[in-house]
């Protein structure tokens, strides 16, 4: 079976080019911040946060001088990291494919640009809930989270700079005993993009 995340983003960056002026692709990287949520409503012993990371591919679609729609897909690490009194130390690694799609709205320069939207998320591996002692393995762990999304962004020509704040609305890891017990995906993630396809001098010149 196919990797569905190559499949995506090799469609992300045929689109970029066949769009033209309208349309400019390229990746993304950088840290990840989960974070470990309150103690007293979590089903992971000891909730701290977790430093992971974001790698992907982005394909914006401009609509005018100041909008424009962006889809993205990522390879994220999330997670938590555990500590308790009587179990010691763990973590809990949680690896997604990530597709946000958001809406931009820049400057008329095109230099700066807030967003938001939505995104989904598929569990494609995680440390075992068995012979961890993170959460409890009775717990079950979800396989999809679906969330909303909003972001800060720099342009300096090809070269960008953003910070991500994402909140789950799925309770990923529900109590097995205790349903208000649980878990939500909730990060911040500093990411550094570089546009491979499309122009680099703004939004705004895109319609002189």
């Amino acid at each position: 079976m196919k990797n569905p995340a190559l499949i995506f983003l090799s469609v992300l960056f045929a689109a970029g080019v066949a769009a033209g002026q309208e349309a400019t692709a390229g990746f993304k990287v950088g840290p990840l911040l989960s974070f470990g949520g309150d103690e007293a409503f979590s089903s992971i012993y000891g909730p701290q946060d977790f430093i992971g990371l974001k790698i992907g591919l982005f394909y914006v679609r401009r609509i005018s001088a100041v909008f424009s729609f962006q889809a993205e897909a990522y390879f994220a690490i999330k997670g938590v990291d555990s500590w308790d009194y009587h179990l010691g130390s763990d973590f809990g690694q949680l690896n997604y494919l990530e597709l946000p799609v958001f809406l931009n709205v820049g400057t008329a320069d095109g230099i700066l640009e807030v967003f938001t939207g939505p995104y989904v998320a598929v569990l494609i591996s995680h440390t075992p809930l068995e012979g961890h002692v993170w959460t409890s393995p009775y717990n079950e762990l979800k396989t999809n989270d679906v969330g909303a999304c909003l972001g800060l962004r720099v342009w300096l020509r090809n070269t960008s700079l953003e910070l991500q704040l994402m909140s789950g609305f799925i309770n990923i890891l529900p109590h097995y005993r205790d349903p208000d017990l649980g878990h939500y995906n909730t990060t911040l993630a500093l990411l550094i993009g570089y546009k491979l396809l499309g122009r680099s001098d703004g939004g705004a010149r895109l319609h002189r």
